[in-house]
């Protein structure tokens, strides 16, 4: 396959002649999958040194267009004034060395995008829990699915646990529950938009949450990455560049700062060798680095550039309008030396991809794999392909749809780069032997425990290391979450807590929350005949999101105060009189 070209921080990895000589560019030369709104970003050099860069179309003609610097100073992008068209190819010249280039000079080619098209198929059944949603007197603006811990044993990790319920029941959205599946956080979406990939990262030297957000069409997603502070504000606003939407799967923000984000671009190609039509739909799967502030394009690669169709394990649909999902990508991150991990549902491989020429140093699976493959190895249909911190490689493997073996399962693999040999570390079963057709995670924890999404089954489980299970839950029937996550989080919510109350007598009943807030040990309710005069006059400790307080008072305005485990005032909520 023809070498890709790479970001910045890969290109510093190497020797520093090199990086003085060559700039490298995005699209890449000789790229034929390029969008028609794309920008061309230069990377290893400045406004000043690339000096004027001409464009030209092979159909639209001559664009002119700006050069906007990114925010690491490493490089510019190109912006043309208007977009090119469809299935031209782009004449690019510079005065620069470009790698891949002849004397600054490359090409490369506009997809040809189709005008109408129908959304991915994947089939996803339902899981089994009832469709239940919480609902609260002190906050009745949310509505959440319903969390069912079936297991909870001793020897869990310390942490929170991060969903995205979607499909199902009440609202869709964010939502942080503890081990007793009670909501600590829900951020419910407006209708018709979904979430998911919800968990906690750093950016900026701090901790932080981030998730996808848009709409969701079969199998892929066309949307926005967003990233709130501890106080729960959007401090960043991620979009995916050159005219596309992000998708849903992945969204990993690196070490430097940038965003990982993937795509999928229906685009028309000529599989009458396959026995298809000259124009059929595949869906290229892209790569992009994102310069946050900015919002730049530092890194694209396209699946189409370098995996042939006929290494997908997925049919070809008969709907004409419909896009062959020849690879799916499904999980995009960063390994130990700072090259990238992509995994493919539909090719059953994950690839290596070399962050300072882009070609692809090996594939693990698939029909091409660079290492033997035995049969307890062997993965199908699998998710979130990465490094652990302890080296070995996770997966977790579907092995539906169609089934291949009976059962799911999380595995860790060994792999020895070098000697070009894998074997099993650990393969973990749900006990009730559970088949997930889609979606999933395999986390693990800094305590060695495996934390796994269980995709379109709506369920989440912690193992221990020898795989006894300590946790399992799940939402409602109808719904799923995408991935499941573990993590420590303390969350500081803006504004007060929320209370109310109802008053029989001088028997007051008092329900309060304080959506986010996790430092909180106890309630007290305080009364008085003015605000100027509350005293306390009961507590309890929390429970779950919203903590019921029963307390006698003839005192015509109540409050709640949220305390820390010291006994300390973390915030006051507004003073009412309880409803008769």
């Amino acid at each position: 396959m023809r070498p890709v070209l790479v970001a910045l921080a890969a290109l510093l990895a190497a020797p520093a002649a090199a990086a003085a000589e060559s700039v490298v560019a995005f699209p890449s030369p000789g790229d034929e999958v390029a969008s028609p709104r794309t920008e061309i970003s230069f990377r290893g050099t400045t406004r000043g040194k690339i000096g004027a860069v001409r464009v030209r179309g092979s159909s639209s003609g001559r664009h002119s267009g700006r050069l906007r610097r990114h925010s690491d100073g490493g490089g510019v992008s190109f912006v043309p004034d208007r977009p090119f068209r469809s299935g031209e190819r782009v004449r690019v010249r510079t005065f620069r060395s470009i790698l891949g280039a002849s004397n600054g000079d490359f090409s490369f080619q506009i997809a040809h995008e189709p005008r109408r098209i129908g959304p991915l198929q994947i089939q996803i059944p339902p899981n089994p829990n009832p469709d239940v949603v919480d609902r609260y007197r002190s906050r009745r603006d949310l509505a959440p699915a319903r969390v069912n811990v079936a297991v909870r044993r001793p020897g869990t990790a310390p942490g929170l646990i991060f969903l995205a319920p979607k499909k199902g029941p009440g609202q869709s959205g964010p939502l942080i529950v503890d081990d007793s599946g009670a909501p600590v956080w829900f951020k419910p979406m407006p209708s018709k938009i979904k979430a998911a990939d919800f968990r906690v990262q750093r950016y900026r030297g701090k901790r932080v949450l981030t998730w996808w957000q848009g709409k969701i069409l079969g199998g892929e997603g066309r949307g926005e990455m967003v990233i709130y502070d501890k106080r729960y504000r959007r401090v960043a606003r991620v979009r995916a560049g050159n005219g596309y939407g992000a998708d849903l799967h992945e969204f990993e923000i690196t070490p430097e700062g940038t965003a990982l984000l993937m795509i999928y671009a229906p685009v028309r190609r000529d599989l009458r060798a396959l026995g298809g039509s000259r124009r059929a739909l595949v869906t290229d799967n892209i790569i992009q680095e994102i310069d946050i502030p900015t919002g730049r394009v530092l890194f694209e690669w396209h699946s189409l550039d370098h995996i042939g169709v006929r290494d997908s394990k997925f049919p070809r649909p008969d709907e004409r309008l419909t896009p062959w999902d020849y690879f799916h990508a499904n999980s995009l991150a960063r390994d130990a030396d700072g090259n990238l991990l992509f995994n493919a549902r539909h090719t059953w491989a994950l690839y290596k991809i070399h962050r300072t020429r882009g070609r692809i140093i090996w594939q693990l699976g698939g029909p091409h794999s660079d290492f033997p493959i035995s049969s307890d190895v062997r993965f199908a249909w699998q998710h979130d392909g990465r490094r652990a911190a302890d080296g070995t490689i996770t997966f977790f493997d579907n092995e539906a749809q169609p089934p291949v073996r009976p059962h799911s399962r999380l595995l860790a693999l060994r792999v020895d780069e070098q000697a070009r040999t894998v074997s099993v570390q650990r393969a973990i079963e749900h006990p009730d032997g559970l088949l997930a057709a889609s979606q999933g995670n395999h986390q693990v924890l800094p305590n060695g425990n495996v934390f796994v999404g269980w995709g379109s089954l709506g369920a989440f489980s912690e193992f221990a290391p020898d795989g006894r299970l300590l946790l399992d839950a799940r939402v409602p029937r109808s719904s799923d979450t995408y991935r499941a996550f573990k993590a420590r989080w303390v969350g500081r919510p803006p504004g007060r807590p929320a209370a109310a109350a109802s008053r029989d007598g001088r028997d007051v009943t008092v329900w309060a929350s304080w959506n986010g807030a996790t430092e909180i040990d106890r309630w007290q309710v305080v009364a008085g005949n003015s605000a100027a005069s509350l005293t306390p006059v009961g507590s309890e400790s929390r429970a779950g999101f919203e903590t019921r307080i029963e307390v006698r008072t003839g005192k015509r305005y109540v409050a709640v105060r949220a305390l820390d485990a010291d006994g300390r005032n973390l915030h006051r909520s507004r003073v009412f009189e309880p409803a008769s």
